[in-house]
């Protein structure tokens, strides 16, 4: 069917409306995100030197060296395993503190830290689910799916909201809207039904209009303004807008699938770590009797208490 046909399909052109929701979405939703996030960062930074060469794999965390454990859900991902590391009296703090402000304790350490001290989005991407070093370098080149993550995973973001965000249950709107993004970019049919475009745009809305800061920011407005005509179907819609829609779909669909991918290379590595581990220590709790020639010896396993 030619594009000019198919933009006529009820189902599709709801989808192409979706999409485009998405679109105004992060133009509302990135300046508010911005703000916060070099606030936050302002005040972590403030009373810290300038540092501007430390790695991420090379930091040693501040609580390495507190005698109170670790702080970060993932203990074996933790840099404070590694004791060579260098305790940096700027990047060591700033890691425990992007730590403490993340709602699951498990900060994506994909960032470039030898900027963290100058560069408040390089402290912003480690509240990001998913990266890369190249990509989501400042929020205006952070997509609607990646500013929501910052904004459920950073703690310091609540007191900016009416919403509570609630995550674990996926109940908040915050939440709900970041299924949606998946729910419209990942849909291989490209059509949606009104009852899911009406309420995947109201959905979005609702998020632009929080009653407590973004009801009264000027971009947030702006692109609620859209999100409502794009509900009423009221815009026009163009090929090239068509054509974007399309290629963001196409690129989601292509990170998941590596993400996919990825998470399972870790899974495997992780069962084969523990198998491996496992193993080790079987043999390493055997003692054998015997003639000690191993033929015919008589081997038998520890039990917990050190019987045979």
């Amino acid at each position: 069917m030619p594009n000019t046909d198919k933009i006529k399909s009820k189902p599709y052109r709801n989808w192409v409306r979706g999409a485009l929701g998405l679109f105004h979405l992060q133009k509302g939703l990135y300046p508010f995100t911005d703000r916060i996030v070099k606030a936050e960062h302002a005040r972590i930074v403030q009373h810290l030197p300038p540092c501007t060469y430390c790695a991420i794999e090379n930091i040693l965390p501040a609580h390495a060296t507190s005698g109170k454990g670790c702080i970060q859900k993932n203990k074996g991902k933790c840099n404070c395993r590694k004791r060579t590391n260098r305790n940096c009296p700027t990047c060591s703090k700033i890691y425990d503190d992007i730590v403490q402000q993340h709602r699951f304790k498990e900060p994506h350490w994909v960032t470039d830290c030898s900027t963290w001290y100058n560069d408040h989005w390089q402290f912003a991407k480690c509240f990001l689910t998913t990266t890369t070093k190249r990509s989501n370098n400042t929020a205006a080149d952070t997509d609607a799916s990646g500013l929501l993550s910052i904004i459920i995973n950073g703690e310091f973001f609540q007191s900016e909201l009416h919403y509570s965000i609630d995550p674990y249950n996926g109940t908040d709107i915050f939440s709900q809207v970041r299924e949606i993004r998946n729910e419209i970019l990942h849909n291989s049919e490209q059509d949606l039904m009104d009852q899911d475009l009406t309420r995947y745009l109201q959905s979005m809305i609702a998020v632009l209009e929080d009653k407590k800061v973004l009801r009264i920011d000027p971009a947030a407005q702006a692109a609620a303004k859209k999100l409502k005509e794009l509900l009423k179907d009221e815009l026009i819609i163009t090929m090239s807008e068509e054509a974007n829609v399309i290629q963001t779909a196409l690129e989601a669909i292509k990170a998941a699938k590596e993400q996919s991918e990825k998470s399972i290379r870790v899974l495997t590595e992780e069962i084969r770590f523990f198998t491996e581990t496992d193993i080790a220590l079987y043999f390493k709790n055997r003692r054998c009797k015997g003639t000690g020639s191993g033929k015919g010896d008589i081997c038998s396993v520890r039990s917990e208490t050190g019987s045979k």
